[in-house]
């Protein structure tokens, strides 16, 4: 469905959010479409400055230097790195990564609308599930592993999920997006036999239960209605358990994690061994590593670690690994101070443990969705900050206008997370 701005949201930089979150999601293994994001990133600049002057200049947040002090590293990394020409162009593409996902924080701090976000999310999923219709004649069961217009397994797995969780966030049209985000999941379970997505329940079930018990907190009965949905999930295994346990081992991603527990799933020994190696290199300069995109050129397998941990160690050192993920402990500390009971503040905090434990099996640090989702959880977490619900909102606006009270949406839209 469409999405529609609110009232005072900026409607041309909305749609430009809107196609450059779509660009993003859909084409980033595309080069010629890929590039699509870099023109749509270079409009929303020229626009934002065009207007930053009525605007009062730029809604720019402390937070934002550190992506930049990472990409001041990875910088400097080319001139110890042996294979220049490959680290510059590694290098454009993190900058590329890093300055778009930061246009668009700028982008809807001055006026463009979250629900641009969540339509992008939504068509885009769609447009990745309807991608993969042709694979499905051709797919056979027990090895259902479809990739779509994203080309690989994995990559649609990550943007379904990705997409799945911004929609978790709305606030208008919950019941469509909310289901939407639903689909999307399940259709990556299904089809895409990742076995991040085993990763992704782990963190999801939990997130659910702490959901639960806050809102059994409340009162007795709460607690009763919780205490016997545990009782039956239960007893569930019991009385169907044979049922369940049949189709579950008819997934191939339930295929593919047994295989692995049994040592004899051949990628994930290929990856085990890539990272090792990775590891190899980084004991060779434990403090700078290598140079940016330098596993690829160093290691024999020539290509990356498959391991965020281990590639960023071997290419940037301690250093560099510390840099980066600096970026992840404010974004905890930030959900983690004050209350839990902030649905954002909570939904933030899933994202980054799924985030942080997805990195052990792919290189996501210059990937466009990763900042996108470091930007939305940033952009969460200022505005879980900063809006206080009200129980009465036009008994509030009423008693605001009383006393002379004016809210103008481009002034909220320029507070400052701190």
């Amino acid at each position: 469905m469409p999405y529609r701005t609110h009232a005072g949201s900026d409607r041309f930089l909305s749609v430009l959010v809107f196609l450059y979150v779509c660009s993003a999601l859909l084409f980033s293994e595309t080069p010629v479409f890929s590039r699509s994001s870099i023109v749509l990133c270079g409009i929303m600049i020229v626009y934002l400055l065009a207007c930053s002057r009525q605007r009062g200049g730029l809604p720019l947040s402390r937070w934002m230097l550190l992506p930049y002090l990472f990409f001041l590293y990875a910088l400097a990394s080319v001139l110890w790195a042996t294979d220049i020409q490959s680290a510059l162009l590694y290098l454009i593409s993190l900058f590329s990564s890093i300055t778009g996902a930061l246009v668009v924080w700028i982008a809807l701090m001055s006026g463009a609308s979250w629900q641009a976000v969540l339509g992008s999310c939504f068509w885009s999923g769609l447009v990745i599930m309807l991608s993969t219709i042709p694979e499905m004649s051709q797919a056979t069961e027990g090895e259902m592993r479809l990739a779509g217009i994203l080309e690989n397994p994995n990559g649609m797995a990550i943007q379904l999920t990705a997409a799945a969780f911004l929609l978790l966030t709305a606030e208008c049209r919950k019941k469509v997006y909310m289901g939407a985000a639903t689909v999307f999941v399940l259709f990556a379970t299904l089809f895409s036999g990742s076995m991040k997505m085993i990763i992704f329940w782990g963190v999801f079930l939990l997130y659910l239960a702490v959901k639960l018990h806050v809102w059994a907190r409340v009162s007795y009965l709460r607690y009763t209605w919780l205490t016997v949905v545990y009782l039956l999930l239960l007893l569930l295994p019991i009385a169907i358990g044979s049922f369940m346990t049949e189709q579950l081992e008819s997934l191939t991603v339930t295929q593919r994690f047994a295989d692995f527990l049994a040592g004899e799933n051949t990628s994930s020994a290929t990856r085990f061994s890539m990272a090792e190696e990775a590891l190899s290199l980084w004991s060779m300069h434990p403090l700078i590593g290598n140079g940016i995109d330098q596993v690829r050129v160093l290691g024999s397998f020539g290509t990356y670690s498959h391991n965020n941990f281990t590639e960023l160690l071997a290419n940037f050192g301690l250093w560099g690994t510390i840099l980066y993920y600096v970026l992840y402990f404010v974004l905890i500390a930030g959900c983690l101070r004050g209350s839990l009971h902030n649905q954002r503040k909570l939904l933030v905090l899933v994202i980054t443990a799924n985030s942080l434990l997805w990195d052990i099996g792919l290189v996501s640090y210059a990937e466009k969705s990763t900042w996108l989702l470091l930007v939305a959880s940033f952009y969460l977490l200022h505005q879980s900050a900063t809006v206080q619900p009200a129980k009465n909102p036009v008994l509030l606006g009423n008693q605001s206008m009383a006393r002379g009270e004016v809210h103008d949406p481009a002034t909220a839209s320029r507070h400052r997370f701190t």
